[in-house]
């Protein structure tokens, strides 16, 4: 299996749906991405990268989440902010 980059590890945390269009660039991780994309798209997620959730906060809350991220209170990995 392919390590997941970081470009492609911090897209599909921000949306798995702007992937190949961020990773498009010329970057480190693009020799990687035609092998790796079916893997973090996967509904199955393989890589086990939806786990990485920790913290759902709704937007109007998005000082507190980011105050939560930065000390890594609560186990804090990933905060994502709700409409």
């Amino acid at each position: 299996m392919t390590l997941l980059t970081p470009c492609l590890l911090v897209q599909r945390l921000r949306d798995p749906q702007t992937l190949r269009y961020h990773c498009s660039a010329s970057l480190p991780g693009d020799r990687w991405t035609d092998d790796i994309l079916p893997l973090v798209l996967d509904p199955a997620d393989p890589l086990g990268t939806l786990d990485l959730t920790t913290h759902r906060i709704p937007l109007a809350d998005a000082t507190r989440g980011y105050e939560i991220f930065r000390a890594k209170s609560d186990g804090c990995i990933k905060v994502v902010l709700t409409p």
